[in-house]
């Protein structure tokens, strides 16, 4: 009777009982365990209360920047795109949405690059600032609204 008691024992002290299913203390402990995985690696939605980030990082803008991704307004309210500062109509250079290809910025965040194409600074740079998707979405429904 003894050697059973003892071999029972070994069993509880390795997690299993002497049927050889799992204790209760090695289930508590796994299910414990995937509860803390889960938590650790879930990925956070966002509810709304974590604040927003109002502009993007500096962007300098030239006619020579590469990978570009220019979008602009027609009189109409459409959207149209040019890949060159050059392909950009006069009548069309601000604002302008920019994105450049090669970066994560302002291209699929709240918030977007815009430029004023009119006319390069001294230094041969544009003016560049942050804007809302929302406000950049509303400027192209005011200009199809009727008597925009």
């Amino acid at each position: 009777m003894r050697a059973s008691i003892g071999a029972m024992e070994t069993n509880v002290r390795a997690g299993v009982t002497t049927t050889g299913g799992p204790s209760r203390r090695a289930l508590v402990a796994g299910a414990l365990g995937a509860l803390v995985a889960s938590a650790c690696c879930r990925e956070r939605s966002d509810d709304g209360t974590a604040p927003q980030a109002t502009s993007l990082p500096p962007l300098t803008l030239k006619e020579s920047t590469p990978d570009l991704l220019l979008t602009y307004l027609d009189e109409r309210g459409d959207h149209h795109t040019a890949t060159r500062v050059a392909d950009v109509p006069a009548c069309c250079r601000n604002p302008v949405r920019v994105v450049v290809t090669t970066r994560d910025e302002g291209s699929s965040t709240p918030l977007l690059y815009v430029a004023d194409l009119t006319q390069a600074r001294a230094d041969g740079t544009f003016a560049v600032a942050s804007m809302p998707r929302a406000r950049w979405e509303a400027l192209a429904g005011e200009k199809r609204s009727p008597g925009a």
